[in-house]
């Protein structure tokens, strides 16, 4: 059976994006009763920063699904895979750029100008500074990503990744990308720091974990006839939700976690035809899940600077708001805005072709 979606996929992403904005609502979240937010070390008790772990399972997907869509024969000439990619990415992160700059307006918060030009020219997060991430929190991983995509597809290019040598190479490549973070920071949770005053940890670490994800669907075009066992599907549902929901954020056991995923990935990408019925009803969580990270930190800076209490209450009523939001965002501004910009460039890109 030929797949064309990957329903499961979508609704697993869809869970960790919505994993990043609770996460974010505990640890950065609103202010406690009496005033005082709770610090970061004592919150951790609650829920270990657990979340964290989502950033490497986007970018496994994400080296999974475009070498699936894109990635794989390579037909698709270079000037269409980049623009595509920018009109699917920039415009949601413009958008909740200029929505973060009205906040901190309102409530007369300072704003770097420096890292208001990264943001806008879509460069931030990529070692040239400043380090301290303050505009829309999660948009640190946006740019990486887009650059990582362009860099992959320029890599394809000139390598032959059907190799088997080529692809052990990439899988080693990860494995020093991953042994450099535990050298220099001992813990996978890095974006922002400058690894010798230059190298983006973040940097590193989603390159990492997006040459994982591609090989994991070199490994799938593989065995892409196997049939996982129910127990097996079971057994992965269980690791990812103990991932994202109970590993600390600060353990070495992290580095796991990329490959860990390129499983679970690989699992549920050949269980599709028997996974389908179940998780296709659900598919809306997959596709409001880029709007829910990239919106719901304006949200929780609202919610916090309005002085709501941190309660159980609140979180329920700040998620509900995200995902209402991101649904919003995502039929009225994301998928609306994408279309138009694949009709704009169409000459452009066929030109390319």
């Amino acid at each position: 059976m030929s797949v064309n979606r990957f329903y499961s996929l979508d609704l697993f992403r869809g869970f960790a994006a919505l994993s990043v904005a609770l996460g974010h609502f505990v640890i950065d979240g609103v202010i406690a009763p009496g005033g005082v937010l709770p610090q970061a070390h004592e919150l951790s008790v609650i829920w270990n920063f657990s979340f964290i772990y989502a950033v490497d399972f986007f970018l496994v997907l994400s080296g999974f699904i475009l070498a699936h869509s894109y990635l794989n024969d390579m037909q698709i000439p270079f000037r269409d895979f980049a623009l595509r990619r920018f009109l699917r990415m920039y415009p949601l992160h413009l958008l909740t750029l200029l929505v973060t700059l009205a906040i901190f307006a309102l409530f007369g918060l300072h704003t770097n100008a420096k890292e208001v030009l990264l943001h806008f020219f879509f460069i931030q997060n990529m070692g040239f500074g400043p380090t301290g991430v303050k505009l829309n929190v999660p948009a640190w991983t946006i740019s990486v990503e887009f650059w990582i995509n362009i860099a992959a597809f320029l890599v394809l290019l000139v390598i032959r990744p059907k190799n088997i040598v080529v692809q052990v190479a990439l899988f080693l490549l990860a494995c020093a990308c991953f042994a450099l973070i535990a050298r220099l920071t001992g813990n996978i949770n890095v974006n922002q720091q400058n690894y010798m005053g230059f190298l983006n940890a973040g940097l590193v670490r989603c390159s990492a974990s997006f040459i994982l994800g591609y090989l994991s669907y070199r490994l799938y075009l593989r065995c892409h006839g196997w049939r996982p066992a129910t127990w097996l599907i079971s057994a992965v549902w269980l690791v990812f939700f103990a991932i994202i929901l109970a590993l600390p954020g600060h353990s070495p056991l992290g580095f796991a976690t990329p490959f860990l995923f390129a499983g679970i990935i690989l699992v549920l990408a050949c269980s599709e035809p028997r996974t389908q019925a179940l998780t296709r009803p659900y598919v809306l969580l997959g596709d409001v899940s880029f709007s829910v990270y990239l919106v719901h930190d304006p949200l929780l800076r609202l919610f916090r600077e309005t002085g709501f209490e941190k309660s159980a209450l609140t979180g329920i009523c700040f998620m509900a708001v995200v995902l209402v939001v991101a649904a919003l965002s995502y039929r009225l501004y994301e998928r609306p805005v994408y279309k138009w910009g694949l009709g704009r460039t169409a000459s452009l890109r066929k030109a390319a072709a």
